[in-house]
């Protein structure tokens, strides 16, 4: 199952893709897509209480970790080991859709393409598509047709920004343009850790800078 789109995991798009599995919208919008429809939340970890001779002392105790769950279904654990509240952002969905929103504001005539989850929630994705904007030379460089926005909830991907010919619809593109480090196109990558939102608000700033330069050329 190379596309890893399973059965708690959905991908919508406005063409089919490869896998056959693609939910085909004419329109896809960031407030009612697939991401919209679910987000994640952290739930603390307990251990057993060490023997005291206590009889009144509780059996588990908060072990100071915690692991990330659905907020529309709590038995499905997208964090795949523990996370430390203290070292990792937790970075959720809503967020994640606001700053594509962000972007999408930048950039005249942007639409979404493609959206979904893959692993179990693990991964999440939003691809945009610029239909006045090709892939095309200027000054040298080849501007790219999509703009692929990239996260996860168990470690697996840094949050990442990258232009490229690939439209994002499965694992294997996913993967694809997360191993993307051509130095002539646009990539953005910002790591689960402390410091993480202030990185990821300009973000927005830097994509508008890029498509700025599209449309100079």
């Amino acid at each position: 199952m190379s596309h890893e789109i399973h059965e708690n995991d959905r991908q919508e798009g406005l063409t089919q893709a490869w896998h056959g599995l693609t939910h085909i919208f004419p329109v896809i919008s960031l407030l009612t897509c697939w991401l919209a429809k679910w987000d994640v939340k952290a739930r603390d970890l307990f251990r057993p209480t060490e023997p005291n001779g206590d009889p009144d002392a509780p059996a588990f105790v908060p072990s100071g970790h915690q692991e990330l769950v659905c907020t529309d279904n709590e038995g499905i654990v997208v964090s795949k080991e523990p996370i430390n509240p203290a070292t990792y952002h937790v970075l959720s969905n809503k967020s994640f859709l606001a700053i594509v929103a962000d972007a999408m504001a930048s950039i005249p005539g942007a639409i979404v393409t493609s959206v979904g989850s893959l692993c179990n929630r693990a991964r999440i994705f939003v691809t945009l598509a610029v239909p006045d904007v090709g892939a095309f030379m200027a000054a040298g460089r080849e501007f790219k047709p999509y703009l692929n926005f990239l996260s996860s909830h168990d470690k697996s991907a840094e949050f990442t920004v990258v232009a490229s010919t690939v439209c994002t619809v499965c694992n294997n593109t996913f993967s694809a343009n997360l191993a993307t480090t051509e130095g002539d196109t646009l990539r953005i990558s910002i790591k689960h850790r402390p410091g993480m939102a202030q990185r990821l608000a300009n973000v927005s700033g830097i994509i508008a800078a890029y498509y700025a330069t599209v449309e100079h050329f």
